[in-house]
């Protein structure tokens, strides 16, 4: 469970993650999970109920392939003051659109600790593809890059960068805004508030957009006489996000640097 003053998700899944010797992921089983977007002015919500399965299969040493399919039904809930993009996809794609995603992964981990890593590439690659013939056509795939570099047996210099793509297919016409791609706040873009990176819309909301590029260096040390989990480090990260859809919506909004 997840809350904050902007957001609030719940979600339960059960994952057996060694079924085998060789170290095969059982399906992944997941409960509906809803999402409440909160705003004292536009009292707005977006409820997302998902099902679904996801396999992991190791096929050597530093190599995993995951295997998913989800059920998805997203119901948005408008009023008078809700942005146009909520009305715009229900104009789009009904009161209660249903959509099945199959999800294909591929990562390649070869680092020598992973969660203090010094030396190593770490790897990964995740697409999500809803089929034909529902009320929901689109896609979108995922790619970061990390790599360790070893200065010294204190010093480690660290590269990391992740691209997001996302567009649609078929007879749909706009990217569901709900799978926008967001940049902003720890894990993404530091020294900005979470998702805040990109096009804004009139109201100052931040819209996130179906393309992504984000990235960072660092110079890590582990912090004197600590667990080597415990570090300091100094960092530069930048990036941003943008699409077609979003940016029809921010025409007026402020620029937001990035």
């Amino acid at each position: 469970m997840n809350t904050s003053k902007s957001q609030r998700t719940y979600a339960l899944s059960v994952v057996e993650p060694y079924i085998t010797p060789e170290g095969s992921r059982a399906p992944t089983t997941s409960i509906p999970a809803a999402s409440t977007w909160k705003n004292s002015t536009l009292r707005r919500r977006i409820r997302n109920d998902r099902r679904g399965h996801r396999w992991g299969i190791p096929f050597t040493e530093t190599d995993r392939v995951f295997l998913g399919g989800r059920i998805e039904r997203t119901k948005v809930m408008t009023n008078a003051n809700s942005p146009q993009r909520y009305q715009t996809y229900r104009d789009e794609f009904g009161k209660d659109p249903l959509s099945f995603a199959l999800t294909l992964g591929w990562s390649r981990d070869s680092r020598d600790n992973s969660l203090a890593p010094t030396r190593g590439v770490y790897q990964r690659v995740n697409g999500e593809f809803a089929l034909p013939g529902l009320d929901i056509e689109y896609y979108k795939f995922t790619y970061q890059y990390q790599q360790y570099i070893p200065l010294s047996k204190t010093w480690t210099l660290a590269f990391n960068t992740e691209l997001g793509w996302g567009d649609t297919y078929g007879s749909t016409s706009m990217f569901p805004f709900f799978k926008n791609y967001y940049a902003g706040g720890i894990g993404s873009v530091r020294g900005f508030e979470s998702g805040s990176l990109g096009p804004q819309d009139t109201n100052g909301d931040n819209l996130g957009g179906d393309r992504k590029w984000t990235g960072s260096v660092e110079l890590l040390a582990p912090l004197p006489g600590g667990d080597r989990t415990l570090r300091i480090f100094g960092f530069l990260d930048f990036g941003s996000v943008w699409g077609y859809e979003a940016c029809r919506e921010s025409t007026a909004s402020t620029a937001v640097p990035t």
